[in-house]
Formats: C-alpha cells, sequence, structure tokens
C-alpha cells in the first residue's frame, strides 16, 4: 500500500497525527537516555529531585511572555486559514518589538524570587539564573514559530524540526554537564527551543517571510477587543496551571527527603511516556478545531476520538509497566532505590496520562474560543494548591489557629510521596470527570437545538 493510499483511508488528521507521533517519539527516544542515564551521571541523588521544581520555574518565569505569544498563535491560525501572510508577517515583527518588555519582566521574577526559591530547593546558584532565564525565554518565543508550521498544517515539516532538537540537546548536555551539572542541563534544555526556531524559521521563509509577502495591518477596533479578551480568558487558564505545577513539584522537593525527590524524578521519566499519544494529538487537534470552528462546524466528534485513541494507549502502557516493573526499575541508575515505589509509579502514569488527555479537551475548546471551563477549572487549582500548602506548611500555622486543629493536620502525615501524588492524582480525575459531563452536556444540548 503506497503512501498516499495510507493518507487516503487515515484521512488528513490521523495521518498528520501518526506522522508527528512517530517524529517525536524519536526524539524521546535520546530524550529518555538524557534524562534516565545522563542527568543522574553528573547530578547527584541529592539535586537529582531539584531538576523538576527548576524547570517548572522555569517555566513561571516565562508565563508572561507565553500567555502574550499564544494569543497570537490563535491569531495566527486564524490568519493562516484565510491564506492573510501579510497579516502574519507583521505579527512577527510586532512579537519580536513586544517581547522585549517580557524579557524584563522575566528578569525582574528571578531577581524577586531566585534566592528564595534555589534556598528551598537545596541547591547552589552560580549562573544557574542566567540559564533559566535564557531557557524560558526561548521556550516561550519558540512556539510562536513551531504554531506558525502547526497553523499552516505543515506536520512533516513540524516532525523534522522535533527530530532534529533532540540529538542536539543530547550534544549540548554532554557538552556542558560535565563542567556544571545543573546549569549544563537548563543550558541544553534552551538549546531545543533555540533548534526549534532556527529550524522552523526555514520552513516558513518562503510563506512568511518571502520578499513577496507585503507586512499588513491585523489589529482593527473588533480584533483588538477580540485579541485582549483572549489573552485575558488564556492568562486565567495558563497562570494557575503553571502556579500549581511549579507548587506541586516545589513541595515535593522541599518537605520531603532526597530519595523520595529523585524517585519523583527518576519514575517520572518513566511514567509520561503514558501521555505520549495525547500530547501529540493535543497539538494535531488545535489547528483542525481552530479550522472547524471558523467554519462554524463542531469539533467534538474529533475531541472523542483523540480522547479514546489517548486513553487506550494509556491504559495499555500502564498495564505493560505493572508487568514488567521489577525488570524496568532494575535497569535505572541506583535502580534498588526505586523498587519500594511501585504504587507511586502507577501514580505517576495515571497523572501524566490524564493530564495529557485534559490539555487535548483544553486544546479544542480554545481553539473554538470556548472558555467555560475554567468554571472549574479555576476553583479545582486553586482549591488544591491551598491544599497541598495546608497539609505539608501546617507549622506555620501555630499561633494563628488552635492547637489542636494544627496537631490533626500534622498527624495526617501528608509528607510522604505516595499521599502527595494521591492528592495530585485526585485533582486530575476530578478535572476529568468535569471535563466529561461538559461535553456529555454540550451534545445533549446541541441534538435538542
Amino acid at each position: 500500500m503506497g503512501l498516499q493510499k495510507i493518507r487516503d483511508r487515515l484521512g488528513e488528521f490521523w495521518c498528520a497525527s501518526l506522522m508527528f507521533f512517530i517524529a517525536l517519539r524519536f526524539g524521546d527516544v535520546i530524550n529518555a537516555f538524557t534524562g534516565l542515564y545522563v542527568v543522574p551521571k553528573f547530578v547527584s541523588q541529592e539535586e537529582l529531585g531539584a531538576v523538576l521544581p527548576v524547570l517548572n520555574f522555569t517555566a513561571f518565569l516565562s508565563l508572561p511572555l507565553s500567555i502574550f505569544i499564544t494569543g497570537y498563535t490563535k491569531l495566527l491560525n486564524v490568519c493562516s486559514v484565510k491564506n492573510e501572510w501579510g497579516k502574519v508577517k507583521r505579527m512577527y515583527i510586532d512579537v519580536l518589538r513586544y517581547s522585549f518588555v517580557f524579557i524584563f519582566l522575566s528578569v525582574l521574577l528571578v531577581v524577586l524570587f531566585q534566592g528564595l526559591v534555589f534556598e528551598r530547593l537545596r541547591i547552589q546558584n552560580g549562573l544557574l539564573g542566567v540559564a533559566i532565564v535564557i531557557a524560558g525565554f526561548l521556550g516561550a518565543f519558540a512556539p510562536l514559530f513551531t504554531n506558525t508550521l502547526q497553523g499552516l498544517k505543515k506536520f512533516k515539516e513540524l516532525s523534522l524540526v522535533n527530530m532534529i532538537t533532540a540529538p542536539i540537546r543530547l550534544v549540548v548536555v554532554l557538552l556542558a554537564m560535565p563542567i556544571r551539572p545543573l546549569t549544563g542541563f537548563f543550558v541544553a534544555h534552551g538549546s531545543i527551543p533555540f533548534a526549534q526556531i532556527i529550524a522552523s524559521t526555514f520552513a516558513i521563509r518562503k510563506t512568511v517571510f518571502s520578499k513577496d509577502v507585503v507586512s499588513q495591518p491585523y489589529l482593527d477596533e473588533k480584533t483588538r477587543k477580540w485579541f485582549l479578551q483572549f489573552l485575558f480568558l488564556n492568562a486565567l487558564f495558563v497562570v494557575p496551571m503553571v502556579v500549581g505545577n511549579f507548587v506541586e513539584t516545589m513541595i515535593i522537593r522541599q518537605r520531603l527527603s532526597a530519595i523520595d525527590s529523585a524517585a519523583f524524578y527518576m519514575l517520572s521519566r518513566i511514567a509520561e511516556i503514558g501521555g505520549y499519544l495525547g500530547l501529540t494529538l493535543m497539538v494535531v487537534i488545535f489547528p483542525f478545531a481552530s479550522e472547524q470552528h471558523e467554519k462554524g462546524k463542531d469539533s467534538d466528534l474529533l475531541l472523542l476520538r483523540v480522547i479514546g485513541a489517548s486513553g487506550a494507549f494509556s491504559i495499555l502502557f500502564a498495564i505493560v509497566c505493572y508487568l514488567t516493573k521489577d525488570i524496568v526499575l532494575s535497569l535505572l541508575p541506583g535502580g534498588e532505590s526505586y523498587m519500594a515505589y511501585i504504587k507511586e509509579y502507577m501514580l505517576l502514569i495515571f497523572i501524566y496520562s490524564s493530564v495529557a488527555i485534559w490539555h487535548c479537551f483544553v486544546n479544542n475548546e480554545i481553539a473554538s474560543e470556548r472558555f467555560k471551563f475554567l468554571r472549574y477549572h479555576i476553583p479545582l487549582q486553586i482549591f488544591f494548591i491551598g491544599l497541598l500548602f495546608v497539609l505539608t506548611g501546617y507549622g506555620y500555622f501555630y499561633g494563628y489557629l488552635p492547637d489542636a486543629w494544627v496537631d490533626f493536620i500534622r498527624n495526617i502525615n501528608a509528607c510522604r510521596l505516595d499521599f502527595l501524588l494521591g492528592i495530585i492524582a485526585l485533582l486530575n480525575l476530578l478535572r476529568l470527570l468535569a471535563a466529561a459531563i461538559h461535553i456529555y452536556s454540550r451534545r445533549i444540548r446541541n441534538k435538542k437545538a
């Protein structure tokens, strides 16, 4: 069967998803080797648990720029559907101009929070703060370029871009980490978006950056109002999520032992594979759902198929992981230390799998400019962030609350990896249930209409 026949049989969406999935998994093999073997080789077990919270700190620092660029990404998708390349070209010019404001905000956030964060993560700063700012800026800026390929449905080029970044990161890791482990890791982490920006620029140069394309204004009064509203609503989604991820990993590193936080890092590198298919489909569904929305069509049926495929993959992966747990864990550096964390291993697989499904749902909603999910997303995030603080930081409440209440919280003994992961898993379960009710209610309403 020829490639064209396979494409015709699968359809445009699933063919693009398959191609993109294969490309990402090629990179993930290299990234798995980097995360599971190279990083533990250079980073001591005492500092290994700090890697994930520092990664989330990087996402926190780049939050203002990330929200700003997400708004432009949606606007870019709208213009690309209409082949308005002059407007797209002008967007790039404006983003480059305004990004310096957000770089300043990121630097300001580092100045304000780096001492507080690094002290609680039990790591030395050195040049780490500089590496984090650069990696955060590049990480927030790269989606503007890769999402252009996504919006143009250039999944062949997008797949190639993602295939070349993993080997580049491995080379930088091997060169930089022997000099200064954690700083070298974040230098390598920044090399991925840097390579994505360069490669994507070549891929879109004839469409967007051609001399024949004349830049055109794109923000009339109506579009400006829509753009600012979209930025605000997207911020309401992103800010609680990024802060929640940062708080979760920060608490695990700060409140738990070095071996517990190291186990969290090592096991999560494997467990995140359970969400790989969902994270692939999450990227592909956005331009398709956006296009359907622009044409006045519904993308819920496509979303349900995406959720079904992602869920089936995750369940199969969890079964394989449970049956092979003794073999796989014994192969990890210091693997004997992690044999006692089987429950946590399974919880992490559920967490990463459910996060991927949740993001498929959210991407479908945002692409269709529907934000009603914020009604339960924001309260859930705020409640669980507060719950983690209360359960693990009970010592701060002596003198403010009755001692009996604080003693009761202390006796819960929440500062255990299995307990904290159980709380995080519960949050993700409630989000999935809320999303299921949301989709079901909408489909019932659509049938009645």
